[in-house]
């Protein structure tokens, strides 16, 4: 279901950022790394000198997915009314966390001076580049999620995922070096390309690796992950996306509740604990619980997970690697624990 989002055009950054209360002014202007106690009006005005500098939205274009850029072009085009897909509803969070947009409920002001320098900047040589940075960014996302430490040949080969963006190795560091500083997540060094949050642990991880090959998402996956935070068109996922979307408000709030989950599961893997939390979060009775082991199976077990070098748990059982599944589930009475889960 699409949802209607009205857009007001304001004349400038300041404008827009005179909706915003207090708080949030102060929170836009920490994140910006701005002076959030110089006052009301003064944030104000460094908000708008910061948010119309050509250097700080040619960073923010240069990443955005096709998604962000198609709500973008419609700001151009002066669109009043937008019926928002759901990928659209998130490309407007990712404009409003880059301080693009201010959102109220159904409504969006959109500062024109920003909008005006979009127009300016989308030519084709902007489009190109932007495709293939964009792509750099969502294969960052995917690495520091499934893998944590990649060899630089690895990293190539996600890349290369997306076959008509193929690169050599030489083309790919160029592109690195095109980043952004401020959003690139990794480190690169030592034919290493190695996530932030995993700096301190990447000698552990390349031993847990050791002798794993690395298996790879497809294209759509990594796309997936970056817009809807989680591999959104698989069949488990969307099998589990319809379960929860009866206990949960609307789509937007139903993607919100899987990609929390997919992430944990990725990241840590324990699918009772996960199951009984997921049900305890989205308030699903008792008498539903079996029904959403067997869902919950089947989501987990199709999950990349950072311990198989990005191997699912399907794939470590079909390869021999680790017992069935369906083990994890012996022996524990899953409405019985629920019930003790809902009595704490």
């Amino acid at each position: 279901m699409r949802r209607a989002i009205y857009v007001y055009y304001e004349a400038a950054c300041e404008d827009m950022c005179a909706k915003m209360n207090d708080e949030e002014l102060k929170e836009t202007a920490e994140a910006l790394d701005l002076d959030a106690d110089q006052g009301r009006d003064n944030i104000i005005n460094a908000l708008g000198e910061t948010l119309r500098d050509e250097a700080y939205l040619s960073d923010v274009f240069a990443l955005m997915m096709p998604e962000d850029l198609g709500l973008m072009r419609q700001f151009v085009s002066r669109e009043s009314v937008i019926m928002a897909s759901l990928s659209e509803e998130l490309a407007l969070d990712s404009l409003y966390e880059n301080s693009l947009v201010y959102a109220s409920g159904d409504i969006v002001f959109v500062p024109v001076d920003i909008v005006d320098v979009f127009a300016a900047e989308d030519t084709d040589d902007f489009k190109a580049l932007n495709e293939r940075l964009s792509w750099l960014d969502a294969c960052e996302k995917t690495a520091a999620l499934y893998y944590g430490v990649m060899r630089d040949e690895d990293f190539l080969s996600l890349y290369n995922t997306h076959h008509a963006l193929g690169v050599r190795l030489e083309d790919l560091e160029a592109l690195l070096d095109r980043m952004p500083e401020s959003d690139n997540a990794f480190v690169h060094e030592d034919g290493l390309m190695i996530a932030e949050e995993a700096y301190e642990d990447k000698d552990k991880i390349l031993a847990m690796h050791a002798g794993m090959d690395v298996t790879y998402p497809d294209e759509t996956e990594i796309h997936d992950i970056a817009v809807y935070g989680y591999p959104y068109r698989q069949a488990a996922m969307k099998e589990m996306f319809a379960f929860l979307s009866a206990y949960t408000k609307d789509d937007y709030d139903t993607c919100e509740l899987m990609s929390g989950v997919w992430e944990e599961d990725v990241v840590n893997g324990e699918p009772v604990r996960l199951m009984q939390d997921l049900a305890l979060t989205a308030n699903i009775p008792t008498e539903d619980v079996i029904r959403l082991s067997h869902v919950f199976l089947n989501m987990h077990a199709a999950t990349r997970k950072l311990t198989n070098n990005g191997a699912t748990p399907g794939d470590m059982i079909r390869k021999g690697h680790m017992p069935d599944f369906e083990e994890l589930f012996k022996g524990v009475d899953l409405s019985a624990a629920m019930k003790d889960l809902q009595g704490d």
